[in-house]
């Protein structure tokens, strides 16, 4: 499989093409200084696996809830950036970007993750252990430049799934950075949008889980937009 080219979501937003410069041509660089490493948002209680991508040697700590194994981290696939996570859209994700073995969640998947998430709120006697509020369990714990709203109730990434707020791209620019992210699902939705989960915050700032197409919910993100990518399998 041809290795692909996409576009990159730092603290900046780079183009990544062809370079096309001579040798007498000055060769912009790409600035990479503000990637967090993706340990330092992991939760040390969590026991993780780990998985070595043979494709680009990108290494990622993985986490087992209920029945699946999934990526602890978005996917590097085709990035620039050491350690700096891709965004693809929905059709570039559907085109094998997991590596062998791994695939793009489907909507079976993520509720999957949701239904184990409701149930260990369950478990804890949680006053809100409903599907919109299941995405304060898996949330990132705030470190350095990766923040959640700070009015969000963090619980520190108990489940170890550490989701990163990576907002949404709109006319080329970020924007809702420190109060949702996304991720794709494998399910086309309709001819225009895909189906995918969203983590956001709500205006009384508690985190949601939901997906938009299976829930019912609208629809909001075109099969053009860039959004991370999570990948899964079986245990």
């Amino acid at each position: 499989m041809i290795k692909p080219t996409f576009t990159i979501l730092s603290l900046t937003l780079f183009a990544c093409g062809g370079n096309n410069t001579t040798k007498d041509e000055p060769v912009d660089e790409i600035d990479c200084s503000g990637v967090v490493n993706p340990a330092t948002y992991l939760n040390p209680a969590v026991t993780y696996g780990s998985y070595v991508d043979s494709r680009d040697s990108n290494s990622y700590a993985t986490v087992r809830l209920g029945t699946l194994e999934w990526f602890a981290e978005n996917l590097r696939f085709g990035s620039t950036c050491p350690l700096q996570h891709n965004l693809f859209t929905w059709y570039e994700a559907t085109q094998g970007v997991c590596p062998e073995g791994w695939r793009l969640p489907s909507n079976a998947d993520w509720k999957n993750l949701t239904d184990y998430v409701i149930s260990y709120n369950d478990s804890l006697g949680m006053e809100d252990p409903y599907k919109y509020y299941a995405g304060r369990q898996i949330m990132s714990k705030t470190t350095g430049s990766i923040l959640w709203d700070s009015n969000v109730d963090n619980l520190g990434n108990p489940l170890g799934f550490s989701a990163i707020p990576t907002g949404d791209l709109y006319g080329g620019a970020q924007v809702d950075s420190l109060v949702n992210t996304a991720f794709w699902s494998s399910d086309a939705g309709t001819s225009q949008y895909a189906s995918n989960y969203s983590i956001g915050i709500t205006s009384d700032y508690m985190l949601y889980m939901k997906s938009y197409v299976q829930d019912n919910l609208g629809e909001t993100y075109t099969k053009n937009q860039p959004l991370p990518v999570r990948c899964v399998r079986d245990l």
